[in-house]
């Protein structure tokens, strides 16, 4: 994984500002951390889909409760 990073770093200035290796480089270098720790520990979870199920109740009645004591 050192490779990997250490060859997107160096070949980040080598490729076209706004094309799509570009941008995946970008992506790559700045999520370095996230993505070793990710690596290190296997029980972390990529997405936060958990996290977005266990709000949605709220959301969802949020707009019904606005006017639940209203006459």
């Amino acid at each position: 994984m050192r490779d990997l990073f250490a060859w997107a770093k160096q070949n980040q200035d080598r490729v076209i500002p706004k094309s799509a290796i570009s941008k995946a480089l970008n992506y790559l270098v700045s999520n370095e951390t996230g993505l070793l720790t990710y690596l290190k520990d296997g029980h972390c979870s990529l997405s936060n889909n958990i996290a977005e199920n266990a709000i949605r109740p709220f959301t969802v009645g949020r707009k019904n409760w606005l006017f639940i004591n209203s006459p």
